[in-house]
């Protein structure tokens, strides 16, 4: 089930405010579209504790559609205004969230192929488990979690400051998110990782072995000094700077093959 609604901003060409069905649960994201005819897509998947409106999707979705590519953004079940509880988020949730989206998506007449993947965080956990179902052209992670018990390991005023800020019990770490996603990195191509070397809530070593796991073509960029949300402008500008020439180059050049 799709709802749709016309939205317009101030920076931002014409878009949609769309509702879909993931599950039982109504979820709620933004389709920002180009003057093109039948863009190629990028999904994207927010953090654990952020949502759609995260600054690095909104200023990449804005960015992408000088080159004619469309991005879409959405909450996650408990999340946003999309229905659900985070207390009940699981990796599979995300993962199920992320399919409800590309098959709501590819149903659409008005837009193209590939898809590509853009994940932050347990965004770029999403991704990986979502990318044997989309196949998509090129996926960027920025500092991906593969094992969730990392998670466990804060320092314990930083876990008191996560459990304070999102509500969650301890227990919802090591019960919700116990997976470990090494045995599917192996499948994934074209893929850029980007993480911070001084992030302390994801370890730089899970971006390295993403990195070192996936198969070829890949990338992989460290931050010196960078952290989780790698919020240093100048880090920040370089990352939205790679993640358009890569998707210009994975998703354009492959619409074009295909004569979209």
């Amino acid at each position: 089930m799709q709802e749709t609604s016309q939205n317009q901003t101030a920076g931002q060409k014409q878009g949609e405010a769309l509702r879909f069905t993931s599950g039982s649960f109504s979820l709620s994201g933004f389709l920002h579209l180009p003057d093109a005819k039948n863009p190629p897509i990028i999904i994207g998947s927010h953090g654990l504790l952020s949502d759609a409106d995260s600054a690095k999707q909104v200023d990449l979705a804005n960015k992408m559609l000088a080159c004619g590519v469309g991005f879409f953004r959405f909450h996650h079940r408990g999340s946003g205004d999309s229905e659900g509880s985070l207390a009940e988020t699981s990796l599979e949730t995300r993962v199920e969230d992320m399919v409800a989206a590309w098959e709501m998506l590819s149903m659409r007449k008005d837009l193209g192929r590939p898809f590509g993947l853009f994940g932050s965080s347990m965004g770029g956990a999403t991704c990986i488990g979502a990318w044997s179902a989309i196949r998509p052209a090129a996926t960027f992670l920025v500092a991906p979690l593969i094992k969730g018990r990392v998670l466990t390991q804060q320092a314990p005023a930083d876990m008191a400051a996560i459990l304070e800020e999102s509500g969650l019990k301890e227990s919802f770490f090591t019960e919700n998110l116990n997976f470990d996603l090494t045995e599917r990195i192996p499948a994934m191509r074209n893929v850029f990782v980007v993480h911070g070397t001084e992030d302390k809530v994801v370890p730089v070593e899970e971006g390295h072995m993403v990195y070192e796991l996936a198969a070829e073509p890949k990338r992989f960029i460290a931050f010196e000094g960078g952290d989780h949300r790698i919020s240093h402008p100048g880090h920040q500008k370089i990352l939205l700077k790679r993640a358009f020439d890569f998707f210009e180059e994975k998703l354009t050049l492959k619409a074009r093959t295909c004569g979209m």
